[in-house]
């Protein structure tokens, strides 16, 4: 591994002077703006480039010049942005990297696109990190990522649209990850992601939609997370959830139910917090008919008090199946349902966060089967749940591990 600091400039003749280097890391050099013409690095498989505010350009002819680069990762550059219009990238128009796998371009504000034809240019991409990118809106028209498995698109407020034809686009996709962007709103029409198992939108504040018939277009999908979109109010019109493991949704105040279709059969966890209109019409979720769901987190932040009542859970809510149960952030909590978690014959770890007018715990107890209890920011409870002279000693004191404001008792 070579690693620079305070360069300005490379050696002219790096094929000559390092023909067998395969790791270099130039970080933190202020004064670094390009490689020399014509350098090589026949061998080099590990490129870091990291704080060089003035950076702007790789080698001409990529292809030649990092013939066996598998990993690029750029961050920092105020300067690494794209070339005239006739060349769409800044790379060169030639450039290809016929052995990269993994891409990450992180904090460069002027970056704005990838070439034209990726699939020549980058065809044995698997992993792609694009995060703080000011400029960069979408991916060329026509873009294919044969291999690409992870793409993250992280933190770039102008991002808005993912390639069309999904399913020639990106064939290989197993995760997508889409944070912090504002004109992101909804999927290309009809696409589908035929790998797809892995879903996360957060904080995309305009999105409003999934892709039409779910099941179809998301046929092994697994895990869905959407988190923070206002204008996200409902799932497609006859539609059904795909055979999902996992489902978060969370800061979605305007989404009232789930598909006609229900929850998926084999879901095992599911978390929603702060959706007060979806909180509203909990009964209607058919949780008891879930027999594999065993991580159940509610959370019932911007909930409004008359719609959400004093008590929780529902007698008949809950599967037997559930080995956690959370609680959180509920306004008005005044009593738990002791019937309601008297069959939960398999519950291990319940949490009970941020209810401050919760007065006391069931009358009937809590299940036996129960090995770790943590309360936190309950104020009338914390004082009734201490050891030997709390009120409710008692009710808990056969629990191997409890925690009360993160300190065991």
């Amino acid at each position: 591994m070579c690693r620079f600091k305070n360069l300005w400039s490379m050696p002219e003749d790096m094929q000559i002077s390092l023909p067998s280097l395969q790791s270099l890391s130039i970080e933190g050099c202020k004064e670094f703006k390009s490689f020399p013409e014509e350098s090589k690095f026949p061998s080099l498989k590990d490129l870091k480039i990291m704080n060089c505010p003035e950076f702007r350009s790789l080698p001409e002819e990529m292809h030649a010049s990092l013939p066996s680069l598998q990993s690029l990762f750029i961050e920092g550059s105020k300067e690494f942005k794209s070339f005239p219009e006739e060349s769409k990238f800044p790379f060169p128009e030639e450039s290809k990297f016929p052995s990269l796998k993994d891409l990450k371009i992180m904090n460069c504000p002027e970056f704005r696109s990838l070439p034209e034809e990726i699939h020549a240019s980058l065809p044995s991409l698997q992993s792609l990190f694009i995060e703080e990118c000011k400029e960069f809106k979408s991916f060329p028209e026509e873009s294919k990522f044969p291999s690409l498995k992870d793409l993250k698109i992280w933190d770039c407020p102008e991002f808005r649209s993912l390639p069309e034809k999904m399913h020639a686009s990106l064939p290989s996709l197993q995760s997508l990850f889409i944070r912090g962007s504002k004109e992101f709103k909804s999927f290309p029409e009809e696409s589908k992601f035929p790998s797809l198992k892995d879903l996360k939108i957060w904080d995309c504040p305009e999105f409003r939609s999934l892709p039409e018939k779910m099941h179809a277009s998301l046929p092994s999908l697994q895990s869905l997370f959407i988190r923070g979109s206002k204008e996200f109010k409902s799932f497609p019109e006859e539609s059904k959830f795909p055979p999902l493991y996992e489902l978060q949704i969370s800061d979605c105040p305007e989404l009232e139910s789930f598909p006609e279709g229900g929850l998926p059969s084999k879901l095992r966890s599911l978390e929603i917090w702060s959706c007060k209109k979806l909180m509203a019409n909990r009964m209607r979720w058919g949780l008891q008919t879930l027999t594999s769901l065993k991580h159940l987190d509610v959370g019932f932040s911007g909930c409004e008090e008359e719609e959400i009542g004093e008590s929780f859970p529902e007698e008949w809510q809950l599967p037997t199946t559930l080995t956690y149960l959370g609680i959180s952030d509920h306004p008005n909590l005044k009593t738990i349902d002791g019937k309601a978690l008297r069959h939960l014959i398999s519950l291990k770890e319940l949490n009970i966060f941020y209810c401050p007018r919760l007065q006391s715990l069931p009358d009937e107890g809590l299940p036996t089967s129960l090995s770790d209890l943590e309360i936190r920011e309950c104020d009338l409870l914390t004082q009734r749940c201490q050891r030997d002279t709390g009120e409710d000693w008692a009710k808990i004191s056969h629990i191997p591990n409890v925690g009360i404001d993160d300190r065991e008792i």
